[in-house]
């Protein structure tokens, strides 16, 4: 689980503590990116409008792809089926298949993770944190980001 301390996310074991400075202007700049020839930025800033501290949003009525992706990471922790280990992306069964909760994890860290662009929605990367999933870069080259990391209790996925 992860707290805000002075302006900055820290998370119970210490390992990573990031600065919502740091994170607000990675996003901001992102959003510039995305900037249609008109100037819209209209579906990020009613993305940034929505969002709560604790990691819910405010869409009445309907649930976020955020909230799906959250709810369905607690399921991949609640999952019995699902051993801890490392790297949860590795944990295959004789049949080359992955355990439907961390497929389902996977479809939905692409669609709400990366912008269509490729690059990171670092809001979204902020919210998971304090739910208690912290993201990090896995793999990356002189472009961005490759793959992330999505830590659970039980392990690492690895999406992207």
């Amino acid at each position: 689980m992860a707290k805000i301390e002075h302006n900055k996310i820290v998370y119970a074991d210490h390992s990573v503590v990031c600065d919502l400075d740091v994170y607000t202007s990675s996003y901001m700049d992102e959003m510039h990116a995305l900037l249609s020839a008109n100037g819209s930025a209209e579906d990020h800033i009613s993305e940034l409008d929505a969002v709560n501290n604790d990691g819910t949003w405010t869409i009445p009525g309907q649930k976020t792809g955020l909230e799906k992706l959250i709810a369905a990471l607690k399921a991949v922790e609640a999952d019995s089926s699902v051993a801890a280990k490392e790297w949860l992306t590795d944990s295959e069964d004789e049949n080359g298949t992955l355990a439907e909760s961390i497929e389902q994890v996977l479809e939905l860290a692409d669609d709400e993770l990366i912008l269509p662009n490729g690059k990171c929605k670092f809001l979204a990367h902020q919210t998971l944190g304090v739910a208690g999933f912290p993201v990090s870069c896995g793999e990356r080259d002189s472009f961005g980001w490759l793959t992330g990391v999505i830590r659970t209790s039980k392990g690492n996925i690895v999406y992207g």
